[in-house]
């Protein structure tokens, strides 16, 4: 269905943010997270979480129009991605924070690591009422394959130097991200790796 609809224009997204900034100033919120935004965000939510909306938000204190600190975890794949093409694209990543960090910064990266437990898609040690325990929304055909991926990506964005978001909800999920940050951190030890 997303699929159908056309895109959100600068001018959408830029009204979308001013908006959101406008009903949090009212609220008294004075700084939030983009939790993805990236090239990996292009399919989602009508590009809503695309590098567009990045410099958007990236042209918004330039104006003076930036009335909240927003942190932004860049987003360079998407869902069903492989490690492979994870890196390439984490290559490719502007990271620059070419305006003011305290109103506008890059906190690291994000990934996906599997679904969430209402669509049964958050990958689970305990099958689901009605079958299934969900998996990695990362490449692979198997979980073998999978958790592979999701270790190679984590390996990968780690010994480069970059701080992980991870979206984890399943608990088989989650020891296996944790699992691959030990291992990481034990290959490339950092000790600024606030993952």
């Amino acid at each position: 269905m997303q699929k159908a609809l056309p895109p959100l224009s600068r001018r959408e997204r830029t009204d979308a943010i001013r908006s959101t900034l406008a009903t949090l100033a009212r609220l008294g919120v004075t700084s939030y997270t983009e939790p993805g935004l990236g090239p990996g965000g292009a399919g989602l939510m009508r590009g809503a979480l695309s590098a567009e909306t990045l410099e958007v938000y990236r042209r918004l204190p330039a104006d003076g129009e930036l009335t909240a600190r927003v942190g932004v975890l860049l987003l360079p794949t998407g869902m069903a991605s492989t490690a492979e093409e994870f890196a390439r694209a984490l290559t490719a990543l502007d990271e620059s924070d070419e305006g003011d960090p305290r109103r506008l910064a890059i906190h690291g990266i994000k990934i996906f690591a599997d679904g969430i437990v209402p669509n049964k898609t958050a990958w689970m040690n305990e099958p689901y009422v009605g079958g299934g325990c969900g998996s990695l929304c990362v490449g692979g055909e198997t979980d073998a394959e999978r958790v592979d991926e999701i270790e190679e990506m984590i390996r990968h964005a780690h010994a480069a130097g970059h701080r992980l978001g991870v979206h984890v909800t399943g608990d088989r999920a989650v020891g296996t991200v944790v699992d691959a940050f030990a291992a990481a951190q034990a290959e490339h030890p950092r000790r600024d790796a606030r993952h």
